[in-house]
């Protein structure tokens, strides 16, 4: 019977990393060909003259790379659905500071990483990625880093996903859904905090079957790590370009409006880490209906043709993002 229980466990997990291989694959393939569909329409131009770029870095995934994966993912049963249980305010406000003390040691280990990285290369390392987004269109950073690229990541990495692993055990779709999440970024720079709040907002689903809540978070999240950082940037960069004698009041203005959010900042990540440390002893992950023996847990999980797949996919893109940054 456990052979039998084993033997599907891989089938179902290979169709996972399938799932995500088309996913990365779809999106590589599709990105080139988008941009010269836009760029010989000419909507290219229009984008960039209002600095949208990010449109032709995104869409292709978001349009076709996404609904495919959610399609083949939907081919499992959702067995591990979990029961819906209501959290209290309490409870999310913790785990949310948790989640922006996350982000933000995860931002840093990433950030030096990839700083040695650039040392033994014999330069400074770009984060690509970051570059296009600073680039972007404040309301464009809104509609797809903000709103769109939370709601599509958290249906499809949360609600889908843990859907059809969660019966292998709390802990093992909760890992794999945090895993699955970082390494899709495809790059050492996000690929901690990825890792780390893709780990954290997996746990929220299978404890309360409600993907809205990770969903929030993930909304929250992203709009304090993008738009307010830009609007300061661009805010000072606007004023350091003017003549700062003429500028003193913006600067002191702009510095009166960073020093509480600065303050608040660090209070939140704080926080976070002071919470994770008094409640970590009731994180506990319940088993799961199908019960694999630990030793042949992570045969069933990475042992197969759609993870390994996924895998070796992944660290060609890690190695190509070290080369191109």
């Amino acid at each position: 019977m456990e052979e039998i229980q084993f033997n599907e466990g891989k089938e179902v997990f290979s169709k996972v990393g399938i799932a995500f291989f088309l996913l990365l694959i779809l999106t590589e393939i599709m990105g080139p060909l988008f941009y010269v569909v836009m760029e010989k329409s000419g909507i290219q131009e229009i984008l960039g003259k209002y600095h949208l770029d990010l449109f032709l870095t995104q869409m292709p995934m978001y349009l076709v790379a996404v609904p495919i994966c959610i399609f083949v993912l939907k081919g499992l049963p959702p067995d591990g659905k979990p029961e819906e249980h209501s959290w209290k305010m309490s409870r999310l406000f913790a785990c949310f500071c948790i989640c922006v003390g996350t982000m933000y040691l995860g931002n840093i280990i990433g950030q030096v990483l990839m700083t040695f990285i650039g040392i033994l290369k014999g330069g400074k390392a770009e984060n690509v990625v970051e570059n296009i987004v600073m680039d972007t269109n404040i309301w464009g950073i809104l509609l797809i880093v903000v709103v769109i690229g939370p709601m599509i990541e958290e249906y499809l990495c949360r609600k889908v996903l843990l859907d059809r692993i969660n019966q292998y055990g709390q802990g093992i779709s909760v890992f794999v859904s945090g895993l699955i999440f970082g390494l899709i970024h495809g790059n050492f720079y996000q690929f901690f905090y990825a890792f780390g709040l893709g780990t954290i907002f997996a746990y929220i689903y299978v404890k309360t079957g409600k993907w809205k809540y990770p969903a929030i978070f993930h909304i929250m999240i992203n709009f304090m790590g993008s738009v307010i950082p830009l609007f300061f940037i661009r805010r000072l960069e606007g004023i350091l370009s003017n003549d700062m004698s003429e500028s003193l009041g913006d600067v002191i203005l702009s510095l009166l409006l960073l020093l509480p959010y600065a303050v608040i900042l660090l209070g939140l990540v704080i926080t976070g880490i002071v919470f994770f440390f008094c409640f970590r002893k009731e994180i506990v992950f319940s088993k799961g209906s199908i019960s694999v023996k630990r030793g042949k847990q992570f045969q069933m999980i990475f042992v197969n043709v759609g993870m390994l797949l996924l895998l070796v996919t992944c660290g060609i893109l890690f190695g190509i993002s070290i080369i191109i940054s």
